[in-house]
């Protein structure tokens, strides 16, 4: 694995929270925002290697939604994801 040393975005649990909830009462069906939220987890920073990055880079993530029973979680990352600030992982 090969460090990643590109600066990484500082920013405050309560404003990865502020983020998370903004963007799901962006939710154009209203009908999914709830349950969504049963899945929101207080924001939690991981490092985590994307398969996208040649070299196995390990990229900074806040973890803002997860589920035990259907192992998955959903990430925030600001800055490095090509396409998108969030993604789906394997939890």
């Amino acid at each position: 694995m090969t460090v990643n040393l590109a600066p990484q975005p500082k920013r405050t649990s309560a404003e990865i929270e502020a983020i998370v909830d903004a963007e799901v009462a962006r939710f154009s069906d209203k009908g999914l925002a709830g349950p969504f939220r049963r899945f929101v987890v207080a924001p939690r920073h991981e490092s985590r290697i994307w398969d996208w990055a040649p070299g196995a880079l390990e990229f900074p993530t806040w973890v803002v939604a997860e589920s035990q029973r259907y192992n998955y979680g959903i990430v925030y990352s600001e800055g490095f994801y090509p396409v998108s600030t969030d993604g789906l992982i394997k939890a």
